[in-house]
């Protein structure tokens, strides 16, 4: 290859600068969050029963755990990927027999790229990928079934939240829909029992999210859910 041919092909594909690496560290650390979030949810899972069974002393409430991909809107312009993980007590994980409403009160966090995944970014592209800081807080949502087979059953749900992100304090709504394979329980063994719901769900939402009196920005997002029973091994 001639020396102009060389410089030819340089300028039409440059090497990735520090603009390009902080695109791919924007996107990639959310998702290594999403991971190793999944793989703990389901150590969790697969954990429990094994605690029971194994009479080992432990208490497992009942819980449903979540994990999601986010996307968050700006003021910038551009949405913005992140992680979303939920944790909270379920009535319906307590429960071993069908019921129509679930109620869970939690622990919700939004974990973002944050402002060093842009501050190697080049002037733009600064400009046009803000910061996200990780938010956490509490949440309330409220469920009820919109139909139900023996082992599938779907649900219609919605969310109030309040967040804190940094000294600035956030609130938030979602509307959620989510289709469960779920098994119940209600067993006694030598030194352990369990009563309740196990589950394996899918779910997307849509919602609103910012400081009061401010701008709120649009949220969407979709993950995975599992479903605990109440666990006594003793």
């Amino acid at each position: 290859m001639t020396t102009g041919s060389a410089d030819a092909a340089r300028q039409q594909f440059p090497p990735p600068g520090p603009a390009h690496a902080g695109t791919v560290l924007a996107t990639c650390r959310p998702m290594s969050r999403h991971v190793v979030a999944a793989v703990a949810t389901l150590f969790t899972l697969a954990a429990a029963p094994g605690l029971a069974r194994a009479g080992r002393g432990g208490v497992v409430p009942p819980m449903e755990f979540e994990v999601g991909q986010a996307t968050l809107a700006s003021e910038a312009g551009p949405r913005v990927l992140a992680t979303q993980l939920q944790a909270g007590l379920s009535w319906a994980a307590l429960m071993p027999s069908p019921t129509p409403v679930d109620v869970t009160v939690g622990w919700i966090a939004i974990l973002g790229p944050g402002s060093d995944a842009a501050s190697g970014s080049a002037p733009m592209a600064r400009a046009a990928v803000p910061a996200v800081r990780d938010a956490h807080g509490a949440y309330l949502d409220v469920a009820v079934t919109i139909g139900r087979t023996r082992h599938v059953r779907g649900w219609l749900s919605g969310r109030g939240e309040v967040l804190t992100a940094g000294s600035a304090v956030l609130t938030g709504v979602a509307a959620r829909v989510q289709t469960e394979l779920w098994a119940p329980v209600a067993t006694t063994h030598p030194g352990s029992f369990m009563v309740g719901t196990f589950g394996l769900s899918l779910w997307a939402e849509l919602g609103v999210r910012g400081r009061a009196g401010d701008h709120l920005g649009a949220t969407t997002a979709a993950g995975l859910g599992v479903r605990l029973p109440f666990i006594v091994a003793y």
